[in-house]
């Protein structure tokens, strides 16, 4: 059998530098607000909230 090596490095993409999940977060956040009768976020309000970690998202 085949021994399995483990990666040499695992990288975690927390603010955006590597790929721009704004428009993902804004989906998801706009699908919560809709379930609950609130108005969306533009995708460019949502830009500002991110970044900043959780407080400032829901701030």
């Amino acid at each position: 059998m085949a021994r399995q090596s483990w990666p040499r490095a695992i990288v975690f993409d927390l603010d955006g530098t590597l790929v721009d999940s704004v428009p993902d977060i804004a989906a998801a956040l706009n699908d919560l607000f809709a379930e609950q009768g609130w108005s969306p976020f533009a995708e460019e309000e949502v830009r500002g909230m991110v970044g900043g970690g959780v407080p400032k998202l829901i701030e």
